[in-house]
């Protein structure tokens, strides 16, 4: 991305996104996978549905979530329209999005309630842009970065493609955040 000639750099940040209902949808139903099982739980846990069991539900949750962090347009063209749940949930989505909407909104209240700061408050994106700068020397940087936060126990990161992460809001909102996205954007501007 280039602005009137010059260098520039994006972080796109993302928080209760198709990502994070993915998560909660996986909770809510119990789903366990290899896949599902590899990342943790939400946090505050969120409230386990009885539900039918769809045929292969596990696997329809895994080409799912796969299709939502694994499909990365290639350089220069617009992003794909984010993939749908499966049909399989189709009977249960309408109260699944109803009740994640409630669970996000209730960790919002609570995250405003403890005085905590949205996580775009806490990192030093323009600061660790200039270390990069520096170390490397340049006038500019010319990247972009993605980051999904996933309301998950602990501190969780996982990089998803060239340009996106996943990451934890406990990792997000410590100090510990600060190293790897120093290299992740250190990768990028490379």
């Amino acid at each position: 991305m280039r602005f009137d000639g010059n260098p520039s750099w994006s972080i796109n940040h993302d928080s209760f996104g198709e990502i994070a209902f993915a998560l909660y949808v996986r909770d809510a139903l119990g789903i366990t996978s290899p896949t599902a099982d590899s990342i943790p739980p939400l946090e505050p846990a969120a409230p386990a549905r009885s539900h039918p069991d769809p045929p292969g539900l596990a696997g329809h949750w895994d080409d799912w979530w796969t299709r939502i962090t694994g499909a990365r347009p290639a350089a220069g063209h617009e992003a794909p329209a984010p993939a749908g749940p499966p049909e399989a949930l189709d009977d249960l989505l309408p109260r699944l999005r109803r009740d994640h909407s409630r669970w996000a909104a209730g960790l919002r209240a609570e995250q405003a309630r403890t005085g905590q700061p949205h996580t775009r408050d806490v990192i030093p994106f323009h600061d660790l842009v200039d270390e990069v700068r520096r170390e490397l020397g340049r006038d500019g940087l010319d990247f972009t970065l993605s980051i999904h936060e996933v309301p998950v126990a602990g501190p969780y990161w996982l990089r998803i493609g060239t340009d996106t992460v996943l990451a934890s809001s406990d990792l997000l909102r410590s100090p510990d955040a600060v190293a790897p996205l120093r290299s992740v954007i250190r990768d990028l501007a490379a």
